[in-house]
């Protein structure tokens, strides 16, 4: 009987850390985790939807990734030099927006929108010319 009771003890033990760290991926996997970034990041891609209600943008990253930016008052948004608003962004827009990461979500700082917003590295096989 004592054995059975410690092995049933030792599982039950077993069970808890299972279940501890379980919990714990699945938060920061959620972004519920972890220390907010300070650092301003970058993506570039295209508007697929416009959310005024909630001033939410989801932008396609590549072929199959979406993510979601909440846009703020402070945003500041442009198409080159002109200045613009949130109810001026369309789906299929091209947009690069630079955000900060806030427990998981993704807050922007500013959106450029337009074929300047495209990423800026040279493509393969493309040169710049030598100066004569």
């Amino acid at each position: 009987m004592n054995r059975l009771m410690r092995v049933i003890g030792q599982v039950m033990a077993g069970l808890t850390v299972v279940g501890v760290c379980a919990t714990a991926a699945w938060a920061a996997l959620e972004g519920n985790v972890g220390a907010s970034s300070t650092t301003a990041q970058v993506l570039s891609g295209t508007i697929a939807s416009v959310d005024p209600q909630h001033s939410l943008l989801k932008v396609k990253i590549g072929l199959f990734a979406q993510s979601d930016i909440i846009v703020r008052e402070t945003t500041k948004i442009s198409r080159g030099a002109q200045e613009m608003k949130f109810e001026d962004l369309r789906p299929g827009d091209p947009v690069t927006i630079t955000y900060d990461d806030a427990n998981g979500k993704r807050i922007a700082r500013s959106l450029m929108v337009g074929s300047a917003a495209a990423p800026s590295e040279p493509q393969p096989g493309s040169q710049t010319p030598a100066a004569p």
